[in-house]
């Protein structure tokens, strides 16, 4: 059982820690198209996706996401700004969450009100049924979830507060 539950540890936390670890770009560099997100210096904004244009060593030139219009903005107006650097599924991470919370709950559901020899049955069958459902519902609901990886940029400002 420790085997099961370090492998399920390494299995969800490793890919999490390499993919986590911090890239260095830099504002200068960004190639026109580019699917970025940035935070203005007022209070209480909030990140807004753009698509880059040009990047000049005094502003920044983009377009909103979806629309056409090229706007500027310069550099100390910016607080933070992330690159996108793509969108990814999780159906391995949801596979192995299925596998391990599938029989547990299906133990759980074959415990409910019961006493004796039946009990132990609707348990062995519940961990049965939660074993090859538990991996299938998990592994589609990962599948189904996406999420994008965002890398902070370095700005010519020298502010470089990365998230």
């Amino acid at each position: 059982m420790r085997l099961v539950l370090a492998a399920a540890f390494i299995l969800t936390v490793a890919p999490v820690a390499v993919h986590g670890q911090p890239q260095k770009i830099n504002a200068l560099a960004l190639e026109t198209g580019t699917r970025a997100r940035i935070l203005e210096a007022a209070p209480d904004s909030k990140f807004t996706v753009i698509t880059v244009g040009s990047a000049t060593p005094d502003s920044l030139h983009y377009s909103l996401a979806g629309s056409s219009p090229t706007r500027s903005l310069g550099w100390q107006q910016i607080t933070q700004m992330e690159i996108s650097v793509g969108r990814h599924r999780h159906g391995g991470r949801g596979l192995v969450v299925g596998l391990l919370v599938g029989p547990l709950v299906g133990i759980w559901l074959g415990a409910n009100g019961q006493h004796g020899e039946t009990r132990a049955l609707n348990e062995l069958g519940g961990f049965v049924g939660g074993a090859l459902f538990g991996p299938i519902i998990g592994g589609t609901a990962g599948f189904l979830w996406r999420s994008e990886k965002w890398i902070p940029v370095y700005l010519p400002n020298g502010d470089h507060r990365p998230t």
